[in-house]
């Protein structure tokens, strides 16, 4: 037996691969203007990538391990030119409020694992199961078993008819012979005066003793085969309870050996589905740890940062990856358009602060 449990989903680390080639081409423009800073930001963020790459892979082995029936569904993400200006805006607060939460770490707060369902079954269940699935076979054995015997025993009660009509047209052949014989010899007594004659009443006593010896003859015949063919018939009706006890005793056989796979399969199943949950939590659990390690570490790397490049560093940062953020975007459309929407939209202004001239110089030199 065969179970189907849940799909395990994992978009969330499809999307994580997304976001790291994006978050590679930002770390890129922005390694030109800071070498050091974005030399010492990008180590600690390969570190945070090294953790992302490696949990999911992790988790897809321990996965197939437990059921390699589970598939991972991968959704795909919008690309910049399918984001509207808003959504690169809130995009880019998301950005500053990481770091103002001390959030340092551009990644999920889990794996995004799915935990599948555990099967319940109890005793009856599974015996329910096992008949559902020997029903048909057996129930064409046994019909199958009754329809042979039925045939044989309804040739035999159709011989019986023919023979009952062969002994009955034999009877009255018989009559007619004899009635014909009497008849035929009381005429000629008649003919000779000899009606009341001894001779005459001995001839025809003779006749009818001759007729009853051969009908009881027919008779006897007929209740001789009669006997033999319900003798058959009974035959045949033992042969068939034979069968169908033997059938039934082949399916207590059969149900029982199918009880037991089905609770093999069964305990196997749940014990595989509560291994791989397991995995699942601890997978979760490792993640969770490392991320926490990785945001300490970036936190105390912001914090040396500070202290030897002054207190605006975290601020200078932001603006940097929102810088970076922004022209990915503009550069995914038209100049014209990237322009219009950079000089009417003030938010622009607000987030990108000292660097919208930067901003507006590069869009028009394009």
């Amino acid at each position: 037996m065969e179970y189907n449990f849940s799909k395990l989903i994992n978009s969330k680390l499809a999307s994580q691969d997304e976001e790291e080639k994006k978050k590679k081409q930002q770390e890129q423009a922005a390694k030109a203007e800071n070498v050091s800073i974005q030399t010492d930001d990008k180590s600690s963020e390969n570190k945070l990538e090294s953790t992302k790459d490696s949990k999911p892979l992790a988790s897809e082995q321990q996965i197939s391990k437990v059921n390699q029936g589970l598939k991972t569904a991968i959704t795909n993400q919008p690309t910049e030119t399918e984001k509207s200006v808003d959504q690169i805006l809130q995009e880019a607060k998301d950005i500053e409020n990481k770091y103002i939460n001390n959030d340092y770490i551009d990644a999920p707060d889990s794996l995004g694992l799915s935990k599948v369902e555990v099967p319940n079954m109890n005793e009856d269940d599974m015996k329910t199961l096992a008949e559902n699935s020997l029903a048909q076979k057996y129930g064409d054995k046994k019909e199958n078993t009754n329809q042979s015997f039925s045939k044989q025993i309804e040739a035999l009660l159709n011989k019986q008819q023919t023979s009952k009509a062969e002994s009955e047209k034999k009877y009255n052949q018989i009559n007619d012979i004899y009635n014909k014989g009497i008849s035929q010899t009381e005429e000629q007594a008649l003919k000779r005066g000899l009606a009341r004659s001894s001779i005459i009443i001995g001839q025809i006593s003779s006749l009818e003793g001759s007729r009853a010896d051969e009908l009881v003859g027919v008779l006897n015949d007929l209740e001789s085969n009669l006997s033999n063919i319900e003798k058959q018939i009974s035959g045949l009706e033992a042969e068939k309870q034979t069968a169908l006890s033997n059938l039934d005793i082949e399916y207590a056989i059969d149900l029982e050996e199918k009880l037991a796979s089905i609770k093999k399969d069964y305990d196997k199943a749940k014990q595989d589905a509560i291994a791989f949950n397991n995995n699942v939590e601890k997978l979760e659990a490792e993640y969770k740890l490392d991320l926490e390690k990785q945001k300490r570490e970036k936190q105390k790397l912001l914090t040396e940062y500070a202290e030897k490049y002054g207190v605006n560093y975290t601020y200078n940062l932001i603006k940097d990856k929102q810088y970076d953020h922004f022209k990915n975007y503009f550069d995914s459309i038209d100049k014209d358009k990237a322009l219009d929407i950079l000089l009417t939209n003030d938010e622009f202004k607000v987030l990108l602060g000292n660097k919208y001239s930067q901003m507006y110089k590069y869009l028009r030199d394009k």
